[in-house]
């Protein structure tokens, strides 16, 4: 008479370690925490689009989001009135001979005017060539140079 002898498969237990590191990384995937890619970086606009920025250690940022500010035709506007707002521009040899009348009339209140720059390659200092006509035409203009 023969016996019936149960043989255990082998199978099986690979089987249940492989849904258990399936379970595991199905887990782990849907209960980590997305990692901010910018943390610690602010959102700022250089004038031309935003920009992700890393401020300097112990320099302080300022606490405005974007939210805070209205962009009509280009131009930004602060929506609150906690803080006195001025609008400026920089200005160069590069944007040639300034109407400084019709700049005042726009809104600017004041202009930040290139004196000289480095010469690229020799470091040599160069004076820009429109500084004084610049500086005079603001301050006729009533524009802050």
């Amino acid at each position: 008479m023969r016996t019936a002898v149960r043989r255990r498969s082998r199978l099986a237990p690979a089987l249940l370690v492989l849904l258990a590191l399936l379970i595991g990384a199905a887990l782990f995937l849907l209960l980590r925490r997305p990692v901010d890619p910018h943390a610690g970086q602010v959102y700022l606009y250089d004038g031309f689009d935003w920009i992700w920025y890393t401020p300097l250690e112990g320099v302080k940022t300022n606490p405005w989001k974007e939210e805070d500010f209205r962009f009509a035709g280009g131009i930004p506007s602060y929506l609150h009135e906690d803080y006195a707002v001025k609008r400026g521009i920089d200005v160069s040899e590069h944007q040639y001979d300034i109407d400084w009348h019709k700049v005042k009339e726009s809104g600017i209140d004041f202009a930040m005017i290139r004196l000289g720059y480095r010469g690229y390659g020799t470091g040599e200092a160069v004076l820009d060539e429109k500084d004084k006509d610049n500086i005079n035409g603001a301050r006729e203009a009533g524009v802050d140079a």
